[in-house]
């Protein structure tokens, strides 16, 4: 939000007035440090490289011997990427 108003300022959409107002709004709400939560990206769980693993070898321990894994280390990598 502070990139927006900020370009707002530079391009004169906004007076000098309405971008110390605004900054002093998002000041207020606590906003210059963190942006609002409900403005949160949910984060993804990538899921074709696992997809694409399971399509090449049969099992995970083929996979963890050939990438020098712990069969853990492998299953956990594999399900979550």
């Amino acid at each position: 939000m502070q990139a927006l108003i900020y370009r707002a300022h530079d391009l004169k959409i906004i007076t000098d007035r309405q971008y110390h107002y605004l900054f002093e709004q998002l000041s207020m709400r606590g906003w210059r440090t963190r942006e609002p939560s409900n403005l949160d990206i949910p984060i993804e769980a990538p899921q074709t490289f696992g997809k694409m693993v399971r399509s090449v070898y049969q099992n995970y321990d083929t996979y963890a011997d050939e990438m020098g894994l712990k069969l853990s280390t492998a299953r956990d990598f594999i399900l979550y990427n």
